[in-house]
């Protein structure tokens, strides 16, 4: 009696036991399911593109992207003017380290293009047993219509995530440079004997980081007089020629806004003829002076226009007074000018 009293106590234990062991053999006998593949995207919304660009990559690969293992691909679209312009990032595994490429084509649709062979190749690099479609399928089409020459501006990259600091450089030497006109009115303080306005013309050689610009603006006559003799004067005109070395210090993503410092000089002739005499004498003298500068720009959507604003300091090197004859000095430059302006600029190939 006590014996099948023990067993009673214990079958619930040995139950349990049973139980235990059948799910692990259960757990050992599922098959193997591996983390699937996947795509993310973040761009503007003139290239939202995921969809497109997950249609091309399976067609390339003939089987859907879930049903590649262990790869992560982060898509981050950058700018779609002049050039488009992404990073690809791909991770394999949490351990190991991602690798990053920045791909730049003509507009968004070759982007697309170039990003699908960049990630078929990618997958069929790690494992050849997805096959990619032939030359003469679907896939294969399109693969042959991304051109070549888009996939040698972006060569690949293999560095840890952690080093992406240095990417910025590493675009301005992979991104063509990027051709600007534009047009300026501005306002200015201290170069001639009243405030005035000035028309400037401008052109620039820009990477992503730095640009290059020369501007030749000319000065609307401003009037000067003697304080001794009011009826004698001058009127004052000036013409310059500027040149400038600029470094973006904020952009944002996607590029709308970006604010640009400069630092440079400018050249140029001071232009006067004397009034209230019977013969007007013309007089000329050099100018030069150092240049600081903030530019803020704002992007157009979907257009390769962009509206300005800008402040600017000069430091004339040359005050001499400025003298015509028959009347004696009119004018002396300030030791601090001061200028802003309002412009569009326009990039082009």
């Amino acid at each position: 009696m006590g014996n099948r009293t023990r067993l009673s106590a214990l079958a619930p234990l040995l139950r349990a036991a049973a139980a235990a062991v059948t799910l692990a053999f259960g757990l050992c006998a599922l098959p193997d399911v591996s983390l699937a593949s996947d795509l993310s995207w973040a761009g503007p919304a003139d290239c939202d593109e995921r969809e497109q660009l997950l249609f091309q990559v399976e067609r390339a690969l003939g089987a859907p992207l879930s049903e590649v293992e262990a790869f992560d691909f982060q898509v981050h679209v950058e700018r779609t003017r002049p050039d488009a312009l992404a990073r690809l990032v791909v991770h394999t595994s949490p351990e190991a380290h991602a690798s990053e490429r920045v791909l730049v084509a003509p507009d968004c649709s070759k982007l697309v293009s170039t990003l699908a062979v960049a990630m078929a190749l990618t997958v069929a690099a790690a494992d050849p047993s997805p096959p990619l479609e032939s030359a003469d399928g679907p896939g294969g089409a399109a693969l042959a219509a991304a051109e070549p020459a888009l996939l040698e501006r972006s060569p690949p990259r293999a560095e840890p995530v952690d080093g992406a600091v240095s990417a910025p450089e590493a675009e301005a030497g992979a991104a063509s440079p990027v051709w600007r006109a534009a047009l300026w009115l501005t306002g200015d303080s201290g170069s001639l004997p009243e405030p005035g306005l000035g028309a400037a013309f401008g052109i620039e050689l820009g990477w992503r980081r730095i640009q290059l610009r020369a501007l030749a603006t000319l000065w609307l006559e401003r009037h000067a007089r003697l304080p001794a003799q009011p009826e004698l004067g001058g009127d004052l005109s000036l013409a310059t020629g500027t040149l400038l070395g600029c470094s973006n210090v904020l952009e944002t993503t996607p590029p709308a806004l970006s604010l640009s410092l400069c630092a440079g000089g400018e050249v140029g002739r001071l232009s006067g003829s004397g009034t209230g005499v019977a013969v007007r004498r013309n007089a000329h003298s050099p100018w030069a002076a150092a240049r600081v500068e903030s530019d803020l720009y704002w992007q157009v959507p979907s257009s390769s226009l962009r509206l300005g604003a800008q402040l600017s300091l000069g430091v004339p090197f040359v005050r001499d007074d400025f003298v015509l004859d028959q009347i004696g000095a009119v004018h002396r430059a300030a030791s601090l000018v001061g200028r802003a302006g309002l412009g569009v600029d326009l990039a082009f190939e």
